[in-house]
């Protein structure tokens, strides 16, 4: 039976392509040890942050804009952390540092909306999700699997 989204293998699929330079991460424009990769799939500009030491992916946060609340766009967030590396604060981290990124990226523009749709069984992600968008979060029907989720959904303002 399918379920909700699962980050780790775009994460995985991603540290491959790094090991193998066929990508290459910039720093980012607010945190420079934040590595940064853009690019465009079916009609759609995803924004990708990690926490890397060369070629090896110690956090992963990518963004999508794919919708619009309230009339301001919407980024829906994936994450994930390789096991090695859990437990150190780092998928918070690379979260929140994504968030931060992507208001410096878009200053000047109207506030945005950030959207984690998480499976009530994953109670690291949900804490996750509450620490950066707030503890705040509804009981929804997952539109892809249709499995029940968490959303958790906060604005954020660019220095407009």
């Amino acid at each position: 039976m399918p379920g909700l989204t699962d980050v780790m293998p775009a994460m995985e699929s991603f540290q491959a392509a790094l090991h193998a330079r066929e990508i290459e991460v910039v720093p980012g424009q607010v945190a420079p040890n934040l590595g940064f990769y853009t690019d465009t799939i079916p009609g759609v500009q995803r924004f990708v942050y990690v926490f890397h030491n060369g070629s090896t992916v110690k956090a992963y946060a990518c963004f999508v804009p794919y919708e619009r609340h309230e009339g301001l766009p919407v980024f829906a967030v994936g994450y994930a952390v390789p096991e090695a590396y859990r437990g150190q604060g780092l998928a918070k981290a690379i979260f929140a540092a994504g968030i931060t990124e992507l208001q410096h990226l878009f200053a000047g523009n109207p506030p945005f909306f950030v959207e984690a749709i998480i499976d009530p069984g994953n109670l690291a992600s949900q804490r996750v999700a509450a620490a950066v968008l707030g503890g705040a979060h509804r009981s929804i029907t997952d539109q892809a699997s249709g499995l029940p989720a968490l959303q958790y959904l906060r604005k954020f303002e660019t220095g407009r």
